[in-house]
């Protein structure tokens, strides 16, 4: 249960408010905090494994003021003990890890923020036993770290590779199937479910709470990819397993759209550098073409769960662009490239695009369209409203049920918002 019992030290350590001290208490807590390091390394040395606590207690300290720089210095000193006392891999680290992912995310290092949960990661894989189940969460924790940063295809990856050691282990593959279900619709690919069809085949029907996620995001599924009649067999499955399920209003389901359908015979050209500088034209991949900074919006991600880091990074199917690191991203619950939303807009729309809003009104059918869509009331421009209803002709919700069974909904609103996607930490 180490991961568990990590992750629940880590809220403890940066849920504290950042107004619960006055500047005077700060500092004298800062003071008597600072005094106790120098003192445990005037007795135990710069090294001292009591050097750990009282570091990550001033970074903590110095994280709730929005002192970042001071902060992330303290927690690699800290990191660099724990390192000499127990090694490089020592899970000791892993409050330290996250507590400098959220204050790159708060900065805006994205870089950083997923050079850090990588190394998590491989803290933990190293940590624990291969043959350990606690591993396979580890294995989630970075799949979906993944999904939330633009990089599905790793994603899937990743969790090929722990279905496989599931399987070795004898443990409920399920969870990692629905999570890779999951990453097929958030990397716009087919979302025939059929591996978690699969997974539900093989597993014991015990667990009732996953059995009844696995069910419904098949329906979801299904619905995605036309076959409503099958998705309302798994509804009431679901509903069969738990009433409260049964009975619900409609949700988005979560997945990424392209807005344009390109062309197979479209070519899309840019300008790269031979070997010796000399410029020339390569043909674009649809992916590349999608992601285009110089357009307007290609594609978008509806986020039903506000999930999404605010960035993406390049996935492994992407060319290495050093010019493209990471891509942010805005919006909620329809999420688009920044970048290629401010070429929609005229500069004063630009400036003012987090007091922007549009709010919208629809039917959500019993196989899961949208109908009757309307724009009820809006601070956008007209592009921007146009943009929302073209997208949401293309987005699917799980409908209304009543017992298990999909009914028709009218006057479904939704608001539009254009604010980061992750204000951070």
């Amino acid at each position: 249960m180490l991961h568990r019992i990590v992750l629940t030290v880590i809220v403890l350590l940066t849920s504290a408010p950042s107004d619960a001290l006055t500047n005077e208490e700060y500092f004298a807590q800062i003071d008597r905090l600072k005094a106790e390091v120098e003192r445990l390394a005037r007795e135990g040395g710069p090294f001292s494994e009591h050097l750990f606590e009282p570091l990550i207690a001033l970074a903590e300290l110095l994280m709730s003021e929005g002192d970042f720089e001071t902060a992330t210095d303290t927690l690699h000193r800290a990191q660099n003990i724990s390192h000499r006392n127990e090694g490089v891999y020592t899970p000791k680290q892993l409050s330290v890890i996250t507590m400098l992912t959220n204050m790159a995310l708060a900065d805006g290092n994205y870089s950083d923020a997923n050079r850090q949960e990588k190394f998590r990661f491989f803290v933990t894989k190293h940590h624990l036993d291969e043959n350990d189940p606690e591993v396979l969460f580890a294995y989630a924790d970075m799949a979906t770290w993944y999904m939330n940063t633009g990089q599905s295809r790793r994603a899937r990856r990743l969790l090929r590779e722990a279905l496989a050691m599931a399987g070795r282990m004898g443990s409920n593959p399920l969870p990692l199937a629905i999570l890779m279900n999951k990453a097929r619709r958030m990397e716009g690919l087919s979302s025939n479910p059929k591996e978690l069809l699969a997974a539900l085949e093989s597993v014991d029907r015990s667990d009732r709470d996953t059995l009844v996620t696995a069910y419904l995001d098949v329906a979801d599924s299904l619905l995605v990819y036309r076959k409503d009649k099958q998705a309302a067999e798994y509804f009431q499955m679901a509903a069969e397993l738990s009433p409260v399920d049964g009975d619900s209003e409609p949700r988005p389901i979560t997945i990424r759209r392209s807005l344009s359908e390109l062309r197979a015979d479209t070519e899309r050209y840019r300008f790269d550098q031979d070997f010796f500088g000399r410029q020339r034209l390569d043909k674009m991949t649809t992916e590349e073409a999608l992601e285009d900074q110089n357009l307007e919006p290609q594609w978008f991600l509806l986020d039903a769960e506000q999930t999404q880091r605010g960035f993406t990074i390049p996935d492994s199917h992407e060319r290495s662009d050093p010019t493209k690191e990471m891509e942010n991203l805005i919006g909620y619950p329809l999420v688009f490239s920044e970048e290629q939303l401010f070429n929609l807009l005229p500069f004063g729309a630009q400036r003012r695009i987090h007091t922007l809003s549009v709010e919208v009104s629809f039917t959500v059918k019993v196989n899961g369209d949208l109908a009757d869509i309307e724009v009820v009331e809006s601070t956008a421009p007209v592009k921007l409203n146009r943009l929302i209803m073209d997208a949401l002709r293309r987005v699917y919700y799980r409908p209304a049920l009543e017992n298990g069974v999909p009914v028709e909904r009218t006057d479904i609103r939704m608001i539009q918002t254009f604010s980061p996607t992750f204000p951070g930490v």
